[in-house]
């Protein structure tokens, strides 16, 4: 075998390797899940924007009408993170839309959740919440929770 193959067939060891420890070290960001409920049928399916640090994630309500959509991602990075959370129409006019930081820590589940309604979230696992009135006839509110819990424990 050529010398310098051998020296590239290291170095490729060398950098999974490297890889592999970075990724049990849980440098690859922090477990993320933004989610859309809606309490009723919207005439126009609303559509959720997250812009999570510059990670940008759009969600909408599948066609089923079912009033839940959700995505769990990884972000980029750890630490107190700026997120703006938008809903618009599908044309892109802006319902509601609120700016918040949100401290993102290693070996914990994070959320940011839309609900839109009339009725306000209840309950003691809903973490922070938001409310702003949606731009639109009707009285809905667009409630923002967020949060974090340790991996592994029951909300």
């Amino acid at each position: 075998m050529p010398h310098s193959r051998l020296r590239g067939m290291v170095l490729v060891a060398w950098v999974m390797a490297l890889t592999a420890c970075a990724d049990l070290s849980g440098s690859r960001g922090p477990k993320i899940s933004v989610s859309l409920d809606l309490q009723h049928a919207f005439d126009v399916q609303p559509v959720l924007h997250v812009d999570i640090d510059g990670q940008r994630v759009q969600l909408i309500t599948p066609d089923t009408g079912a009033p839940r959509a959700s995505i769990d991602i990884r972000g980029a990075r750890y630490g107190a993170l700026p997120v703006r959370v938008t809903l618009a129409t599908v044309l892109g006019d802006t319902l509601a839309s609120v700016g918040f930081s949100q401290q993102f820590e290693r070996n914990t589940d994070h959320w940011v959740g839309a609900d839109v309604g009339t009725r306000r979230p209840l309950g003691m696992c809903i973490g922070d919440l938001l409310a702003v009135p949606l731009a639109a006839p009707g009285g809905d509110t667009l409630f923002v929770m967020y949060g974090g819990i340790p991996e592994g424990a029951i909300c």
